[in-house]
């Protein structure tokens, strides 16, 4: 780790420091917004919770389990619990960000496979950033029922900036041509294929050689592969038709509309139905 500035953090002027916080045990929640001027750090900061950081001015470069993670302008990411982190801002001109954060225990294990996936850096969503705002427009100690929708509020920021993060992931390109076809082939007819057993037959290998294949070429499994891909074309069609859900999920192979509205909101943080108002909102 670079020397630290000898400043300390008390000592750097901030023109704004904002956060709306509440505890119970565990249960804990956090939105907030703060102005560095140049040269301005924070840490060590050692914390157990998801914490979402995104920049809307400057930059910061970040120290965390020994990684370094540059963030500029209109970039965020999401740090994991149980690390140590240190947070250096631009040293040129004054840093403007955003958080959101929040403990393990107020997700589901999908839910937290999805944060997982937001360790890189990754362009914010607007409504990542509308939704913290509102975060920091609900009073503290507001009462249980506004603290609540707090929590809920928050769960929801950082599972949207999540699903938009592991969309932007770049796809690793298989090297095997077993995984070449097997990839075109859901993607060609994401129906036929119910099992990973049925696309080894199609490849004319084995299950057990194309799920070794699947985990050297593309680190997951087979399966995993084909709910992904079946899943990402059910998105593209509640997007840009007016199919019903129950049509989506025939046409994509999920056996009903309640198994392709979980799957659809477990990849993407939202409903089918929410996907399709987003997307009609955007054409008015």
């Amino acid at each position: 780790m670079a020397p630290r500035s000898s400043k300390p953090v008390s000592a750097i002027p901030k023109t704004e420091d904002l956060y709306r916080a509440e505890s119970r045990g565990d249960d804990f929640h956090m939105f907030g917004r703060a102005i560095y001027l140049p040269g301005g750090w924070h840490g060590p900061r050692r914390q157990n919770v998801y914490f979402l950081i995104t920049i809307l001015e400057g930059s910061v470069a970040i120290d965390c389990h020994g990684r370094r993670i540059q963030l500029g302008s209109g970039e965020g990411v999401i740090l994991p619990p149980r690390g140590v982190e240190f947070f250096r801002f631009d040293p040129d001109v004054k840093s403007v960000h955003l958080w959101c954060q929040i403990a393990p225990s107020l997700t589901k294990r999908h839910e937290r496979e999805l944060l997982l996936l937001a360790g890189h850096t990754s362009p914010v969503p607007a409504s990542v950033s509308i939704h913290i705002e509102e975060g920091l427009s609900i009073p503290m100690n507001a009462g249980p029922h506004l603290n609540l929708a707090m929590q809920t509020l928050a769960k929801a920021c950082l599972l949207r900036f999540a699903a938009h993060a592991s969309e932007s992931v770049p796809a690793k390109q298989p090297r095997h041509q077993a995984v070449q076809r097997a990839l075109e082939a859901v993607s060609m007819n994401p129906a036929k294929f119910r099992s990973a057993e049925d696309l080894a037959r199609h490849c004319g290998i084995s299950y057990s050689r194309l799920r070794k294949l699947f985990q050297d070429d593309q680190d997951e499994s087979p399966t995993a592969t084909i709910w992904r891909l079946k899943t990402d074309q059910a998105v593209q069609l509640i997007r840009a038709t007016g199919l019903t859900l129950a049509e989506v999920a025939e046409q994509c192979g999920f056996s009903s509309a309640f198994h392709l509205s979980r799957c659809v909101k477990n990849r993407m943080g939202v409903a089918p139905r929410e996907l399709r108002k987003n997307e009609q909102a955007k054409g008015h």
